[in-house]
């Protein structure tokens, strides 16, 4: 008698079934997915289930990076997440609102006052963002070149907000808003909180109009001897970075509105000179190291740029940017830069070894080069120090975005002006990035011409 058997049915698995670090890494790969095409289909995603939900919650909230239109909504809503967050990236960009939108009516008075609100509570939301994020280790607020160009001199009250609202748990800082924000009141004088800051900061890097001496001002405050909750107290390696230069290179930024009758006066002697604001800045910074003001830094710098005439084949001298390292040692740079166009500046400098190098590109990666790539951005848009993202396992696997750069071959005759023909005739390169020991120095770069 033939008996009959019956097919196994082989057992219905769902993703779930998958390993927990598998699950994990689908997730990740359709955040980053979603991340490039703006689609928000991260977010339906993880409202597939509950299992889905509790994983998503991590890799969603725990490093965020939003745009202005993005940032808006995000305030708006009730966050329950927020404890996750460690890294939070701001990126505010004139395509944020411009995108499908016409020329003719991107320029119009009713769309440019339009565009100018948006933006301005964009960041004034932000403080409501940042407030809940007891946890958050990093923060960067970066303002694209076109929309500073754009916009200039917003009001500097969501920002000064922005800055008070920062956690404790904040070790990283980065506030690159070119000329966005403008200070036109002295009860909303940013250096002095930033000051504060500085002291348990690890990574610092900030480029804020009208930035002047006061950020590193400690003489007379008494707070040498104040309970400070260093980042890091044990160890070294902290780096600070603040710059008086323009994001396009186009000129260095001017000091903040006088706060005091000797500051009237000296406006009245020397008018709004930024040089001498700067040559304030580093004896201050001199002054605050040695009492323990500002402990365990491994890098202190602060940049300006300088520029010499438009025809420097006849003068021999070339514009600059200058860094002022006042840790590990006391030195100047100066680094040979010429403002190509928009998309391209030139510049030289020294490698490690003292080779002599040159690059062409955007401001930024030129800017990037000159700071010692200290912060990268990944190719997902997170902001972080270079060190943090390298020490850190969320980010492994995830690389840095690389730097927009041009070779010499794709560089223009024009991009060295009168500059390489003079040196194909000398035979030598005459403009050279120099170092010298005296931080007062603040000017344009000489060329070594030998008779």
């Amino acid at each position: 008698m033939a008996t009959s058997v019956a097919p196994q049915v082989a057992a219905h698995r769902t993703i779930n079934d998958f390993s927990t670090e598998l699950l994990r890494l689908v997730l990740y790969e359709v955040k980053r997915d979603s991340l490039a095409t703006k689609d928000g289909t991260i977010v339906n995603v993880l409202s597939v289930c509950k299992l889905w939900s509790q994983f998503g919650a991590s890799l969603l909230y725990t490093d965020i990076r939003l745009s202005g239109k993005q940032l808006v909504k995000f305030a708006r809503q009730s966050h329950l997440s927020s404890g996750l967050t460690r890294s939070f990236t701001i990126v505010l960009s004139s395509s944020d609102w411009t995108s499908g939108t016409s020329e003719r009516s991107a320029n119009s008075v009713a769309h440019r006052e339009d565009e100018i609100r948006k933006i301005w509570m964009a960041v004034y939301f932000s403080p409501q963002i940042l407030g809940p994020m007891k946890n958050l280790q990093s923060f960067s607020l970066v303002v694209l070149p076109q929309l500073s160009d754009r916009y200039r001199g917003l009001p500097y009250l969501p920002l000064y907000e922005l800055v008070r609202s920062l956690p404790a748990s904040i070790h990283h800082l980065e506030l690159d808003v070119g000329d966005f924000f403008y200070q036109t009141s002295d009860q909303l004088h940013i250096c002095p909180l930033l000051k504060k800051l500085l002291r348990r900061l690890m990574h610092v890097r900030i480029r804020l109009p009208n930035v002047c001496e006061d950020i590193l001002d400690f003489a007379g405050t008494g707070e040498e001897n104040d309970e400070i909750h260093y980042a890091a107290d044990s160890d070294r390696g902290r780096v600070i970075l603040i710059h008086a230069v323009s994001p396009k290179l186009s000129k260095s930024t001017t000091r903040c509105s006088p706060i005091s009758r000797r500051d009237e006066r000296e406006r009245e002697h020397h008018g709004n000179d930024s040089k001498v604001f700067l040559q304030r800045m580093v004896a201050n910074a001199q002054d605050a190291l040695p009492k323990g003001y500002l402990r365990n830094v491994d890098r202190m710098s602060i940049f300006d740029v300088q520029f010499a005439s438009s025809n420097s084949v006849l003068t021999g001298v070339h514009s600059a940017i200058n860094e002022r390292t006042l840790v590990p040692c006391p030195k100047l740079r100066k680094l040979p830069i010429a403002i190509v166009n928009d998309k391209m500046v030139f510049l030289r400098f020294r490698d490690s070894d003292g080779a002599s190098q040159e690059a062409w590109g955007p401001a930024c990666s030129i800017i990037d080069i000159v700071e010692g790539h200290i912060w990268v951005e990944t190719e997902d848009g997170y902001r972080l120090p270079s060190k943090y993202f390298e020490q850190s396992s969320r980010f492994h696997g995830s690389p840095a975005k690389a730097q927009v750069l041009l070779t010499p071959d794709e560089v223009k005759a024009r991009a060295y002006g009168g500059l390489l023909d003079f040196e194909k005739q000398e035979g030598r390169h005459v403009l050279q990035a120099l170092e010298s020991d005296d931080l007062r120095d603040i000017g344009t770069v000489a060329w070594h011409q030998h008779y």
